[in-house]
Order: C-alpha cells, then structure tokens, then sequence
C-alpha cells in the first residue's frame, strides 16, 4: 500500500471515529446498573463485605484511592472486609450526607458498560463539616442478566492551587 493510500485510509478513519457517538444507554439496562450501585450502597452502609462479593466479575480490579490494585473476587471480598474494619473504628458523624454527580453511563460495547460519576460526602461532626469527593469509573459487565462489576478505580478529587501570574 503506498503512503498516499495510508494517509487516506488514516484521514477517513479519524474522520468516521470523529462522527461516532456514545449509545444511549437503554432504559432496562439503565435500571440493572443502579441496581447493582444500589446493592453496593447497601452493602457499604452495612459494612457487609461478603454482600459485595457477589456484585463483582470472578476476575474483578479494584483500583484503590492510593493506586493499589486488588484482582479477583475472593481478594475484594477481603479487602472490604479491611477496609469496612476500619471504617468501624472512625468516629460516627452526627449526619452524613452522599451527593453523586456528573454521573454518566454509556455503552462501551453490547454487554459492557462505563460508568463514572463523582461522588461528595459531607459528614457533620457537630459544627464541624468535613467535605470529601471522589470520582468513580467502574466498567459492567452483563452476565447472565445481570450487571456485575469489573473494574473500579477510585480518584480523590483535589483542588488545584490557584496559578501565580
């Protein structure tokens, strides 16, 4: 193939991938992602760790906060389990309230799903609030009618420092 004929092949390829955009996500399938965020939630504010496990792919990642990768299911399971550990051994807020935003879902192909969104947690201490936020990509996966998790990574949301002029 000559040059010219790459480069045009290149052209039209980036000119069509351009043009592509994202499936919306179909209503069922909408309601079988939150359905499983739900169940996640539930899970989470039970710090029950064996009910994650079975929301997640047998071959699942995790991508922690500080960069750790937790693999396979049995590996989650304990991992919430330390994690829901030491969240017992936080002091409780009065009041906690959970704010997801720019939430979006898309198909990435028929049976797999991104979704990301950030999510800000407020707890009241008294007087005192203490505001954090984290931004959440998880790819799905439908298996079996179901939507599990396959892929997590957890990003702490952190202010820049304003720019020097």
């Amino acid at each position: 193939m000559s040059n010219i004929s790459k480069l045009a092949t290149l052209l039209l390829t980036c000119f069509f991938a351009l043009n592509l955009q994202a499936q919306s996500v179909s209503a069922a399938d909408q309601q079988g992602v939150e359905a499983c965020y739900k169940a996640v939630q539930t899970a989470v504010v039970q710090l029950d760790a064996n009910a994650m496990g079975p929301l997640f792919m047998e071959n699942a990642e995790v991508v922690s906060p500080m960069g750790e990768i937790t693999r396979g299911r049995a590996n989650l399971v304990a991992m919430y389990t330390g994690l829901f550990n030491y969240f017992r051994s936080l002091p409780k807020p009065d009041r906690h309230e959970q704010t997801n935003l720019f939430m979006q879902t898309r198909y990435l192909a028929t049976d797999v799903i991104l979704a990301t969104y950030t999510e800000q947690t407020d707890n009241y201490f008294g007087e005192k609030k203490d505001t954090g936020k984290m931004t959440f990509s998880i790819v799905l996966r439908k298996t079996g009618g179901k939507w599990l998790i396959e892929l997590v990574t957890l990003t702490p949301v952190i202010s820049q420092p304003a720019a020097n002029n």
